[in-house]
C-alpha cells in the first residue's frame, strides 16, 4: 500500500483543486492534515476516501506530515505534499514502479517531475519511515528543528550523499507553490535558515557517518 500525505491550512481552494486533480490517480490510501482552518477540514471532509486530521493548531508542515505518519507501516511507501500539487493520471504508476525497482527493501527517496526544481531537490517525494530511521536516527521528519522550510533540500541532499535518491520525470505532480496562508513568514524563515546552516556542519561532520552506519545495520 502507498499512502499519499497531504498538509494544508487555509486556502481550502487550493485543497480542492489539489484532491479533484488526484481523483482516479489516487493511491489506496490518501490522508490530508489541516493545520487550524475549519473551512479546509469542511471541504476535505467532502472526500469520502480521504482520511482528514483535524489539527487544532498550526505547528508546521513537517509536523502535520508526522501527525499522519504515526499509522504508516516503517517499511509502507508514503508520499509528502502540500496542497499547492495538482496530479497527472499517471503520477502513482510511474513512481511506483521506479521506486520498487531502484529501493525494493524502501531505504531511499524518489522525487516527482514538479516544474520547479525538477530533480533538483525533492519537495515533495515518495520514501519510508524506515528511510527516515536511517538517515535522523528516528522514523519521522525532524519537526523540532524545521516548521516548513528547507527540510525538503536537506533530506534531498542526505539521501543524494547516501547515493539513495531517484529522480522520475515521467511521474508529474505539477507545483504551483502557492502561498497557503501561513503566518509569520519572516520570524518562521529566520528560525528555519538557522537550522539549516548548523545541521549543514553537523551532517559533514558526524551525521553522514552515522547515517552510513544505520545503513549498513538496516538494509
Amino acid at each position: 500500500m502507498t499512502t499519499a500525505i497531504i498538509v494544508g491550512r487555509s486556502r481550502p481552494d487550493l485543497a480542492k483543486r489539489c484532491l479533484d486533480s488526484l481523483g482516479e490517480a489516487q493511491p489506496e490510501r490518501t490522508v490530508f492534515v489541516v493545520n487550524k482552518c475549519p473551512e479546509t477540514v469542511a471541504l476535505v471532509a467532502g472526500y469520502a476516501w480521504v482520511e482528514v486530521i483535524n489539527h487544532p493548531r498550526n505547528d508546521g508542515f513537517w509536523h502535520g506530515m508526522n501527525l499522519a505518519l504515526a499509522s504508516v507501516p516503517e517499511r509502507e511507501p508514503f508520499c509528502y505534499f502540500g496542497q499547492d500539487v495538482i496530479f497527472d493520471a499517471a503520477w502513482l504508476e510511474h513512481s511506483s514502479a521506479m521506486f520498487r525497482d531502484k529501493f525494493p527493501t524502501g531505504l531511499g527517496l524518489l522525487c516527482f517531475w514538479d516544474g520547479l526544481h525538477d530533480g533538483g531537490i525533492a519537495a515533495h517525494g515518495m520514501t519510508t519511515r524506515a528511510w527516515l530511521n536511517v538517515v535522523y536516527g528516528l522514523p519521522l521528519f525532524p519537526s523540532e528543528a524545521f516548521y516548513h522550510y528547507h527540510l525538503d533540500s536537506e533530506f534531498s541532499h542526505r539521501s543524494k550523499t547516501m547515493a539513495r535518491y531517484e529522480y522520475c520525470p515521467a511521474s508529474k505532480v505539477p507545483h504551483l507553490h502557492e502561498p497557503s496562508g501561513f503566518k509569520d513568514v519572516d520570524r518562521l524563515g529566520i528560525n528555519d535558515y538557522n537550522s539549516n546552516n548548523t545541521r549543514w556542519g553537523e551532517w559533514g561532520a558526524t551525521g553522514y557517518n552515522f547515517a552510513m552506519d544505520r545503513l549498513r545495520r538496516t538494509a
